[in-house]
């Protein structure tokens, strides 16, 4: 019976696969001694269809780049005390890194069309292993600052290519994109509370090292699973592409309009909360790091859970229905936190925030309904683009907020935002403004 000992050369790795519908494990060994156990041999014989391959693959993708970003939220007290900096500054470095993640997912649906999206999505990974490690060694908070950036650049190339591919290997882009964000909800789960356990042992240095070997070996896996994919627009014109005229065309459809003022004040939710809510919790509530890290975490384990059911759900009923419900149960999980300090009101308030943040693949999905297939890579990563810039905003003014009028202020102003969403929603539905 073979076995597996040599992997096949990445070159023809993509040569089997290219010329099959099904993806093997066996696929990736050559045959060798005639030992091995047969539950082994068993599995390496199973076939899996290739677009659910590419579906594992580029959820452990996001795993990664979204871990590499969240590492750091637990981290904040520890990085605060090292470089002796406020909660404002440290806020504006996560904003000024989310910003640069987001200018970079333009020129990502770009660079799919331009040169296939394999390349940008391994160039991706890799730039996102660097900027962690070099995160990690940072001397100064000036250094941290800056190699904050260059992580936001790397990961910022992620998304748009992989969403776009996605699209293309399932109909129910709704379940897909659900799948793929919850590869972030489930970094979130398990990366802070290792990179808090971590860091009370050996530094936060060595725990935000963690996220680069991670991002090493996620690239290892995408290496030698996806197939080579053909450019889309090998010959187009960047400078046609990256001007005013096309963000100014783009935002002058309503549909698209209405659609990016919503995902701006979801993503303001969401910076907030990843950026600052262990810090809350340790603050607000005088819980310990690790209670706060894991608590953290049993939010992103339920997010994790809810988002794929929500896509689906999204898919057979409505887009907008699922993002009131989201946004009415994350409400009530913040305010439950700002106004009780029972442990059984928290734990309800952390299971309400844990199904209520299931929005993210809901908002890309009602994207995918209104933007041309032809145009998807391109106007996806221009739409994120905008909207996760600006919803940036959402760290540092957090963070200000909260060093000047305090935790309750910082996530009321939270609160208020999920409330006008919830608004403008409705008011499109009302009206029936067919936005």
């Amino acid at each position: 019976m073979p076995t597996p000992i040599s992997l096949l050369s990445q070159k023809n790795c993509c040569t089997v696969l290219s010329k099959r519908k099904t993806f093997s494990f066996r696929d990736l060994i050559v045959p060798s001694t005639p030992s091995v156990h047969t539950y082994f041999s068993i599995f390496m014989t199973v076939k899996i269809e290739y677009r659910y391959v590419v579906l594992i693959t580029a959820v452990l993708a996001q795993f990664s780049q979204i871990g590499s970003r969240l590492i750091i939220s637990p981290l904040v007290p520890d990085i605060i005390s090292t470089f002796e900096i406020s909660k404002g500054s440290i806020g504006l470095v996560l904003t000024v890194m989310w910003a640069t993640y987001a200018v970079m997912q333009f020129p990502s649906g770009l660079l799919g069309d331009r040169f296939g999206q394999r390349s940008v999505i391994i160039a991706a990974i890799g730039l996102s292993a660097l900027g962690s490690f070099l995160l990690a060694m940072s001397p100064s908070f000036a250094i941290f600052g800056i190699f904050a950036v260059s992580l936001g650049a790397g990961t910022g190339l992620f998304y748009p290519v992989a969403a776009s591919y996605l699209s293309k290997h399932f109909d129910n882009t709704g379940v897909a994109l659900g799948a793929l964000t919850a590869g972030g909800a489930a970094a979130g789960l398990i990366i802070p509370a290792v990179a808090a356990w971590v860091s009370s042992i050996y530094g936060w240095r060595i725990a935000l090292a963690l996220a680069g070997i991670i991002a090493v070996l996620v690239l290892f896996v995408i290496v030698v699973s996806l197939q080579s994919t053909t450019p889309i627009r090998p010959n187009q014109n960047f400078r046609k592409e990256i001007n005013l005229s096309v963000i100014t065309e783009f935002l002058s459809r309503s549909s698209i309009a209405f659609t990016t003022i919503i995902a701006i004040l979801f993503g303001f939710v969401f910076q907030a909360f990843i950026s600052f809510f262990p810090t809350f919790l340790i603050e607000f509530h005088s819980m310990t790091a690790n209670s706060a890290a894991i608590s953290f975490g049993v939010i992103f384990l339920l997010s994790t859970a809810s988002q794929p059911v929500m896509g689906n759900l999204s898919d057979s009923y409505s887009r907008d229905l699922l993002l009131v419900v989201s946004a009415i149960l994350s409400s009530i999980g913040f305010s439950i936190l700002l106004t009780s300090n029972h442990q059984i009101t928290l734990i309800v308030a952390i299971v309400l925030l844990g199904i209520g943040i299931s929005w993210p693949g809901i908002v890309q999905a009602r994207y995918f309904d209104i933007i041309p297939k032809s145009k998807q890579g391109t106007e996806f990563g221009l739409a994120r683009s905008i909207y996760i810039f600006l919803g940036a905003l959402g760290s540092v003014v957090t963070g200000w907020t909260a060093d000047i009028f305090g935790w309750g202020i910082a996530y009321g102003l939270v609160v208020l935002l999920l409330i006008l969403a919830i608004c403008a929603i409705a008011s499109n539905k009302i009206f029936k403004l067919q936005l």
